[in-house]
């Protein structure tokens, strides 16, 4: 449904139907075009004449869920989407895991179990991100590229709602590593006991107050409440944080608009069945005395200004502005802009990361040399590190030397973001130089397998890398 207010007092006064598939989980919407996760497809629908109905479909996903969805509905499958500014769609995956999925280029992954898919929004060089997770619905993603999520217990097994710092290749355990090989997986950031993690989001909006304007929510259908998240750095990964944001019945999912209105679905008066049609709303949230204003047609707006909505106020805003330079396409011009925000110091870090990935996306493998001057800046290392590997079929004839120079940062995300680029590019030679990594320091009190363990970060990025580079001791 595509609900429009047109006068603005909060309440949808237009509505009509965008586009109809069968049980829809995750939405993506950018300039006329909307990217549907309904298992066991992908789907991108395209309004292209702007009359507020889908009149194109392309199938980007086949496969991406189990036979379990035709006999259970869309339980434990592949559930919300969300765009990261380095223009990946990341699928979130319920442990049911998917037979056979095939992506627009062909390409083919089946995995049983849960974690994170990602795949481009032309539904080519669909890769797995992480795994070994229970029933995550949702991945909250920041401006930083760091992901969290909020699990689902599984009713007395010993996996309870484990809130989750998501790093690149980890595996986190689910369902037997973490009975038996605890030490081998990558720790949650926090265990919170029962209930039924459902939708949430990584908020950032400077136009909102502090503590609320850069921060996780997460929907818990079980507990009737949305949690706020101010997770603390630690090292290469984060603190745990909880808080009650807001009370609200059986909550779903919730994500915000381009002027800063925050929305939350709840499942109020229905169960796991049909009932009846007057089930469930959409609450919309704003700080008191906020005055929104309509976000801008970026279509109209000049490159300069477009590079200016880079660097803020809001994640949303860095994205369709990003969106919108990808779509002009290549210029020296637009390059030169990007490196020039990215490169300085005076600029806000959100924005900075932004050009980084604006231009790695515009540039693709000729953005490299640029990138390899970026990452000479200690603040933007581990980002321009990441943007250069992050397309394994743009990284023919890069050197991993300079990856292996990182692993010798005293910055522990730097180092996380080398062992991870190292284990990408596949090249053997450096497996010697990771290696010492891989060895997990002596602590005076073991903790427990859902407990936080910051110091086992590092070592199980290390031994993950190395064993991508499949590396052999003769």
């Amino acid at each position: 449904m595509r609900c429009l207010d047109t006068n603005g007092d909060g309440k949808a006064d237009q509505v009509n139907t965008f586009a109809k598939m069968d049980h829809p989980r995750g939405l993506i919407y950018d300039n006329g075009q909307l990217w549907v996760l309904h298992p066991p497809y992908l789907t991108l629908y395209e309004d292209t004449n702007n009359d507020g109905v889908a009149d194109k479909e392309d199938q980007l996903i086949s496969g991406i869920s189990t036979d379990y969805v035709s006999k259970r509905g869309a339980d434990h499958t592949t559930n919300g989407i969300r765009m990261g500014i380095d223009g990946w769609i990341y699928i979130a995956v319920g442990d049911f895991g998917f037979y056979k999925a095939i992506g627009k280029d062909g390409r083919t992954l089946s995995r049983r179990g849960g974690g994170i898919v990602r795949v481009r929004p032309d539904g080519t060089e669909m890769e797995i991100y992480n795994w070994g997770q229970r029933n995550i619905l949702d991945a909250c993603i920041d401006p930083y590229l760091n992901i969290f999520t909020r699990d689902n217990t599984n009713d007395g097994g010993g996996w309870d709602i484990r809130f989750s710092h998501i790093i690149q290749t980890s595996e986190y355990g689910y369902p037997s590593w973490y009975k038996n090989f605890s030490d081998e997986i990558m720790p949650a950031l926090a265990d919170y006991g029962g209930g039924s993690g459902c939708g949430g989001m990584f908020y950032h909006d400077t136009r909102w107050p502090k503590p609320f304007s850069h921060a996780v929510y997460t929907c818990d259908w079980g507990r009737s409440a949305v949690f706020l998240h101010n997770p603390t750095p630690n090292g290469a990964t984060f603190d745990s944080h909880q808080e009650t944001f807001l009370a609200i019945n059986r909550p779903t999912d919730i994500d915000v608009d381009g002027s800063g209105r925050m929305y939350v679905s709840s499942w109020q008066g229905g169960g796991f069945k049909y009932s009846h049609p007057n089930v469930g709303y959409i609450a919309q949230i704003v700080p008191k005395n906020y005055k929104p204003k309509p976000f801008p047609d970026v279509t109209q707006l000049n490159d300069t200004v477009l590079i200016q909505m880079l660097k803020g106020p809001s994640q949303v805003q860095h994205l369709h502005a990003q969106r919108e330079i990808l779509r002009r396409g290549r210029d020296s011009n637009r390059t030169e802009s990007l490196i020039k925000l990215a490169s300085n110091t005076n600029e806000p870090l959100a924005g900075r990361v932004a050009a980084i990935f604006t231009l790695k996306q515009l540039d693709g493998r000729h953005a490299t040399k640029n990138l390899l001057k970026l990452s000479e800046q200690a603040d933007i290392t581990e980002f321009a590190l990441r943007a250069l590997t992050d397309r394994q079929n743009q990284i023919d004839n890069l050197d991993s030397a300079p990856f292996v120079r990182a692993l010798n940062s005293n910055n522990l995300r730097v180092r996380a973001q080398a062992l991870i680029s190292l284990g990408r590019l596949g090249d053997a030679t450096a497996a010697q130089s990771i290696l010492p990594y891989a060895t997990a320091p002596r602590l005076n009190k073991k903790p427990l397998q859902n407990e936080p363990n910051t110091a086992a970060v590092i070592p199980h990025l290390a031994t993950r890398a190395l064993v991508a580079l499949k590396p052999i001791d003769t």
